[in-house]
C-alpha cells in the first residue's frame, strides 16, 4: 500500500475550535478551576496567617470576589435542574420526558456562564499579576537558559541522527514506490524520541537544580517575578528545541531527497491538496421500469478493523446474475471553482478488495463511476433514467472511448457542462493502490452555476458500483478526493520540502507541550518526578480514545467491578447480567469510575493531533491555516493555559529557601 491516507478521525479544523468547541473547553476549565476555588477557600478558612500587604491592585479582590458568587449562584442552578439526574429518583424514562428543549437549553447556557466565572474568577489574580512582567527580563531568562543548555552539551545526544543516516537504508523495503514513505518514517521515528526526551529531562531538572544549587536566590534577588522565571525557562527550552529541530529536519529533508527512485517521486514527492467527500451507502432494486434506490448499511465482510465499508457485485444465482446493486455514494457539498478553470480534474481513490471467489483470470476487480450535479434528476424518478439515456446517446455520437481522453478534452467538456453527468465504466480497482481517474472540467463548472439548488443536496455526487460478480470493495470517507492542486505536475520537490517542515513543526508542538508541561510541574515537584509527570500525561494522550471508549460505556464487558463480576462468575463478556442487588451495585460502581474517567481524559493532550508524519509520507499536504497547523497550535495553547495559571500560583505560594 503506498500514497495511502488512513484518517479514522476528522482533520483538526478551525472551525471546530470556535462555537461547540470553545463551549466544551469552557465547560472543562471553569470545572477545574471551581474545583481550585473550592480548596482554596477551605484553605483561607484552616489557616489562621493572612498576608501583610497585596502587590495586586486593590480592585482586583472586589472582582474575584463577585466572580466567585456568580460562579457559586450558575453551579447551584445547574445542580438544580440536575438533581434527578444526579440522584436517579425517577427511571430512564421520566427523565426522558423531562428533557424538554427549553430546559435542556437552560441547563447548558446555565453550566457555561458559571464555568466562565469560575474561569474568570480564577484569572484575575493572574491577569493582574502579569501587569508585573516585562518582556526583556523574560527574554534575558530564555537566554540564560539556552546557554545554561549549551554548558551542559544536552546537544551532543542528537549526534545520534547519524547512526539513523547511516543505516537508514535497511529499514527500506524492495518495492521502489515506497522509498520515501519508509524514509519519512524512519527519520521522523528517530528524531521524536530524541527531541522529547531530552527537552522533558532538560525543562523539568531546570528549576529544581536552580533550587538544589541555590542560584535561583540570586536571580530573584534582582527585580524579577516568580513566574517571570517560569516563562523565561519555557521560552529559551522551546527555541532552543525548536532550533534542533530545524536543523535536524533540514538534514534529514536532504537525506530523504538524495537519489530518490522515479516511482517513489511519481507516488510520495508531492503534496496533494484534497478535495474530500461525505460518504453513504445505497441498495437498489428494480421497480417496473426505474431502478429504486434506498440507504442502507456498507455490507460487513467480517474484517476485524470496520473503518471500511463495502459495495458487493452482483450475486449469482442458477448461473444468472441477481437485478440488486449495491452503491457507494461520495457527496461533495463544497468545489473550490479553481477546478473548473482546468482542462480537466483528477480523481485520485484507494480502495480495498475482498475475494470471495477466485474470479476470471487476467482480470480485475472493476468499478463503474457515475458523476452528476445537483441539476441531474432524483435517481427515483423516471426523469432521471432518460436524463442518462439522452446523455448517453450524445456522447456516442460526439466522443469515441468509453473513457475521458485528457489530451482531447473539449468535447466531454462540453457535453459535462450540457448535461451535468459524465460515467466512466469498467475502472479496474487495485488492492489498497492508488488509482487515478481524469474527469471533464465542465463537471464542476454545472456544479457551480448559480440556481436554485434543493436543499442538502450535493454540488457533486459521484456513485459509485463493483461490477465484479462475487467480489467486495471497500471504501472510506476519506478514501477517494478530488485533486485541488495540478495533478499535470508529477513530482512537486518545493511542495514536498515546505510539507516537510511543515510535519516537522507538528512534532514541534509536541516538544513545546512537553517542556510546557515539565517547566509547569517542576515549579513545585522534584526534577525526575516533573519529568515522569509529563511523560505519564503525553503517553496517556495516545490512549486517549481508549480511555473514551471506558469512559463513554463503549467497551465490551463493562467497568472494571462489573469485568470481575463477570470473570470470577465465569459470565460470557457480551452477555446480559441478570438483574440482581449485586449487578446493581456493580454498575453503579463502575458509572463513579466512568465519571473518574471523564475527568480525567479532560487532563490528558490530544497528543496525535500534533503528528502529521502520515501526511508527509504518503505525500498530502499538511493545512496552514483553516486546518491542521493553526487548529493545532490553537489547541496546544489551550490546553497550556490552564496549567500555566495553576504553576503561576504554585511558583507564587512556594517557599523557594525552603527543602525541596
Amino acid at each position: 500500500m503506498f500514497a495511502a491516507l488512513t484518517l479514522e478521525r476528522d482533520p483538526l479544523r478551525l472551525s471546530s475550535l470556535v462555537g461547540p468547541g470553545f463551549v466544551s473547553w469552557i465547560h472543562d476549565v471553569g470545572g477545574f478551576a471551581a474545583v481550585g476555588l473550592l480548596f482554596w477557600l477551605l484553605l483561607r478558612m484552616v489557616r489562621q496567617d493572612r498576608p501583610q500587604s497585596d502587590p495586586n491592585p486593590p480592585w482586583w479582590g472586589k472582582v474575584f470576589v463577585g466572580f466567585v458568587l456568580l460562579a457559586a449562584v450558575g453551579y447551584a442552578g445547574l445542580g438544580v435542574l440536575r438533581l434527578p439526574e444526579i440522584l436517579k429518583t425517577k427511571s430512564e424514562a421520566e427523565l426522558a420526558e423531562e428533557r424538554s428543549p427549553a430546559r435542556e437549553s437552560l441547563a447548558e447556557n446555565l453550566h457555561t456562564f458559571a464555568a466562565g466565572c469560575a474561569m474568570l474568577a480564577a484569572l484575575v489574580p493572574f491577569l493582574a499579576g502579569l501587569t508585573q512582567l516585562r518582556w526583556r527580563r523574560i527574554w534575558a531568562l530564555a537566554r540564560l537558559s539556552m546557554k545554561e543548555a549549551a554548558r551542559r552539551r544536552v546537544l551532543y545526544v542528537f549526534s545520534a541522527m547519524i547512526i539513523v543516516f547511516l543505516f537508514l537504508n535497511w529499514f527500506v523495503p524492495a518495492k521502489p514506490e515506497a522509498q520515501i514513505r519508509s524514509y519519512v518514517t524512519v527519520v521522523f521515528w528517530a528524531m521524536t524520541p530524541l527531541l522529547l526526551m531530552s527537552a522533558a529531562l532538560l525543562s523539568g531538572m531546570s528549576i529544581p537544580t536552580d533550587i538544589k544549587t541555590q542560584t535561583i536566590h540570586t536571580i530573584l534577588t534582582k527585580p524579577v517575578e516568580r513566574f517571570e522565571v517560569v516563562l523565561g525557562r519555557f521560552l529559551g527550552y522551546s527555541l532552543l528545541m525548536t532550533g534542533v529541530l530545524l536543523v535536524l529536519a533540514t538534514l534529514s529533508l536532504f537525506y530523504v531527497l538524495r537519489g530518490v527512485h522515479p516511482d517513489a517521486q511519481k507516488e510520495s514527492l508531492k503534496a496533494r491538496v484534497p478535495v474530500y467527500a461525505q460518504l453513504d451507502f445505497w441498495r437498489s432494486e428494480p421497480q417496473g421500469d426505474i431502478e429504486v434506490r434506498q440507504t442502507t448499511k456498507a455490507e460487513n465482510v467480517g474484517r476485524e478493523w470496520d473503518y471500511r465499508g463495502y459495495i458487493s457485485g452482483p450475486g449469482v444465482a442458477e448461473g444468472r446474475l441477481l437485478p440488486t446493486r449495491s452503491y457507494a455514494r461520495f457527496s461533495f457539498h463544497d468545489l473550490p471553482a479553481v477546478l473548473g478553470d482546468r482542462p480537466y480534474v483528477q480523481l485520485e481513490f484507494t480502495f480495498d478488495v475482498y475475494r470471495t471467489t477466485k474470479g476470471k483470470e487476467n482480470e480485475s476487480v472493476v468499478c463503474n463511476f457515475a458523476f452528476e450535479t445537483w441539476q441531474v434528476p432524483d435517481p427515483n424518478s423516471r426523469d432521471y433514467a432518460r436524463h442518462w439515456k439522452d446523455y448517453r446517446d450524445a456522447r456516442k455520437a460526439q466522443v469515441r472511448g468509453a473513457l475521458f481522453d485528457p489530451q482531447n478534452p473539449e468535447a466531454d467538456n462540453k457535453l459535462s457542462e450540457q448535461h451535468g453527468c459524465f460515467e466512466a465504466l469498467s475502472v479496474d480497482v487495485a488492492d489498497y493502490h492508488t488509482m487515478t481517474l481524469e474527469i471533464p472540467a465542465g463537471l464542476i463548472k454545472k456544479a457551480l452555476e448559480s440556481g436554485k439548488r434543493p436543499e442538502g443536496k450535493p454540488l457533486l455526487q459521484v456513485w459509485i458500483n463493483c461490477t465484479s460478480p462475487t467480489q467486495y470493495v471497500g471504501m472510506a470517507k476519506y478514501d477517494l478526493y478530488l485533486r485541488q492542486d495540478d495533478p499535470r505536475k508529477e513530482t512537486d520537490t518545493l511542495g514536498f520540502a515546505l510539507n516537510f517542515y511543515k510535519g516537522a513543526l507538528g512534532l514541534g508542538l509536541q516538544v513545546w507541550l512537553l517542556v510546557g508541561l515539565c517547566v509547569f510541574f517542576s515549579t513545585q515537584l522534584g526534577g525526575i518526578i516533573s519529568f515522569l509527570c509529563g511523560g505519564f500525561l503525553y503517553l496517556g494522550g495516545y490512549f486517549r480514545e481508549f480511555i473514551q471508549s471506558l469512559a463513554t460505556k463503549q467497551n465490551v464487558g463493562g467497568g472494571p467491578v462489573e469485568a470481575a463480576f463477570r470473570l470470577f462468575g465465569r459470565k460470557n463478556l457480551a452477555a446480559p447480567l441478570e438483574e440482581t442487588t449485586a449487578t446493581r451495585v456493580a454498575t453503579g460502581s463502575d458509572e463513579v469510575f466512568r465519571w473518574m474517567l471523564r475527568r480525567f481524559m479532560n487532563v490528558l493532550p490530544d497528543v496525535e493531533r500534533f503528528d502529521f508524519t502520515d501526511r508527509v509520507a504518503n505525500g498530502f499536504n499538511i493545512g496552514l491555516i483553516g486546518t491542521d497547523l493553526l487548529p493545532s497550535l490553537l489547541m496546544l495553547l489551550g490546553y497550556l493555559l490552564p496549567w500555566a495559571v495553576l504553576a503561576y500560583y504554585m511558583m507564587r505560594g512556594r517557599e523557594i529557601a525552603g527543602a525541596h
